[in-house]
């Protein structure tokens, strides 16, 4: 009879180790099931933000075409304003020629434009 009880406690160690191992199976399975979501928002945030970091550099990028276009707007305002001082009243023309000497520096040699 103690060999018949052996085989029986081996059979049941072996049933319970098999059903440990399905519950365990089982609890992986939910934890994935449970993560999944939880994987895909942090994927999604992460495109996001590679997507953020682009338009950034994009948007830096615009910000200095930007300053220079501010800077020829300010530049072309200026000799538009001296070129009706002038047309006003026939005088003002040391001021034009002031003003066309900067203009033509700022042109050709890249000077930056002082308010």
């Amino acid at each position: 009879m103690t060999i018949t009880l052996s085989v029986v406690n081996i059979i049941s160690i072996c049933t319970c180790i098999v059903t440990v191992a399905g519950a365990v199976k089982v609890f992986i399975e939910i934890k994935k099931a449970f993560m999944k979501p939880l994987n895909e928002i942090d994927a999604k945030l992460v495109h996001y933000d590679d997507c953020l970091k682009r338009d950034k550099e994009r948007l830096d990028g615009m910000d200095s075409i930007l300053s220079e276009l501010t800077q020829s707007i300010n530049m072309l305002v200026k000799s538009n304003r001296t070129m009706l001082y002038h047309m006003e009243d026939g005088n003002h023309t040391g001021e034009i020629k002031k003003e066309l000497k900067e203009l033509d520096d700022w042109l050709m040699e890249g000077k930056e434009y002082k308010k």
